[in-house]
């Protein structure tokens, strides 16, 4: 009677190991459906940025070419804006040799305004009649 009674439990084993095979398929298809909706959901957003993305890499060469068109009149500007700056950099100079040049203008015309008679003085002929008239 044992075999019987083995048989019965094997029996019942399989069934609860069917039981739990069964259960842990449903859970994973649960699981999976959540998946799937979930990878619904992101190819529904991934899938437009394909487009955008295919869009920018084909405007990527025009964009090229204008950033190239840009640096060709940049870099010329560049050169430029360098040759000014050195002419400032030379007219500063200039300056500051006319600025001396015009403060020793001015020291010598004040020193030769220095020299000058008195405007208010008599002039020569004033004292020559002033020394030949005797009035002094």
């Amino acid at each position: 009677m044992r075999l019987p009674q083995q048989a019965g439990d094997a029996l019942q084993a399989a069934s609860d190991t069917a039981r739990s095979v069964d259960r842990a398929v449903r859970e994973t298809l649960a699981a999976l459906r959540d998946v799937a909706s979930d990878v619904e959901r992101v190819r529904a957003t991934v899938e437009p940025q394909h487009g955008r993305v295919a869009a920018i890499e084909s405007g990527l060469p025009v964009l090229a070419g204008e950033v190239e068109r840009i640096r060709s009149t940049i870099e010329p500007q560049y050169q430029r804006v360098e040759a000014i700056q050195q002419a400032v950099g030379r007219l500063e100079e200039r300056m500051a040799e006319l600025q001396q040049a015009l403060r020793a203008v001015e020291g010598n015309v004040e020193e030769a305004t220095e020299r000058l008679p008195d405007p208010d003085a008599p002039g020569p002929l004033a004292r020559a009649r002033d020394t030949i008239t005797g009035r002094s």
